[in-house]
C-alpha cells in the first residue's frame, strides 16, 4: 500500500525532525493528506526546509543554490512570485535573503494548511542530501512538485508524469514559473498526482 511504499524509502544519514514529521503525518492517511483547494484558491511556492542551520550541509547548499541561482530567474519571469520557506532557525546569512519574493515562516506545525495554500512545492536537493521525504510529503498532499534529479530519485512514479525535474537554474525556474502561473499546466500535473497516489494505494 501507499503507506508502506513511502515509509520504506531508504534514507541516507539523519533526517530532520520536522521533515520526518510532515511526511509521516501525510503517509498515515492519503485520504486526509490530499488538499482539495484549486488553482485559484492557492498562491506561492513552498519549501519545507531541512537543516538550514548547517550551511555546509547538502540541504544548506541546495537552499543557497535555489536562492541565488533560481529565484532571480523566477522573479524575472514572474515578478509577483513568492516562495515561503518553512524551517526553524535559519542562519543570519540565509535570513538576510528575506525579500518580497522570499518569506521565512519559521517552524510550522500545520502542514495541511501550509500545503493546502501552496500552488507548488520545491525540493531543490543537491548531491549528498539526506533524503527525499520532503518531495514525498508534497506529493502526498497533492501539491505539484519541482525538484532535482536527487530529489526525485528512489520515488516510484509508476510511469506517471507527476514530478517536474530540472538540475539547471534556468530549467528549474521555468518549470516553477509555469506551475505558478498556468492553471492548465497545474491542473494537468494534479491529475497525474491523483493517478500516482491511486497507484500507491
Amino acid at each position: 500500500g501507499s503507506v508502506r511504499r513511502t515509509a520504506q524509502i531508504p534514507l541516507r544519514g539523519a533526517l530532520d525532525d520536522q521533515v520526518e514529521e510532515v511526511c509521516m503525518q501525510a503517509a498515515r492517511s492519503l485520504t486526509r493528506s490530499w488538499t482539495e483547494a484549486g488553482f485559484s484558491e492557492r498562491r506561492d511556492a513552498v519549501l519545507v526546509a531541512g537543516r538550514l542551520s548547517d550551511q555546509a550541509s547538502a540541504d544548506g547548499d541546495g537552499f543557497s543554490w535555489f536562492a541565488h541561482e533560481v529565484v532571480p530567474r523566477l522573479v524575472e519571469r514572474i515578478p509577483w512570485a513568492r516562495v515561503r520557506v518553512a524551517g526553524a532557525h535559519p542562519p543570519e546569512a540565509m535570513a538576510a535573503l528575506s525579500s518580497p519574493s522570499m518569506q521565512f515562516m519559521g517552524r510550522m506545525s500545520d502542514f495541511a494548511r501550509l500545503y493546502g495554500s501552496a500552488r507548488v512545492a520545491i525540493a531543490p536537493m543537491r548531491p549528498g542530501s539526506d533524503a527525499n521525504l520532503k518531495a514525498v510529503a508534497a506529493l502526498l498532499h497533492g501539491v505539484p512538485l519541482v525538484t532535482t534529479t536527487w530529489g526525485a530519485e528512489r520515488i516510484d512514479l509508476l510511469g506517471h508524469p507527476a514530478i517536474d525535474v530540472a538540475d539547471d537554474p534556468a530549467g528549474f525556474a521555468n518549470r516553477l514559473a509555469t506551475l505558478l502561473d498556468d492553471a492548465a499546466a497545474w491542473n494537468q500535473r494534479r491529475e497525474s498526482l491523483r493517478g500516482l497516489l491511486a497507484g500507491w494505494e
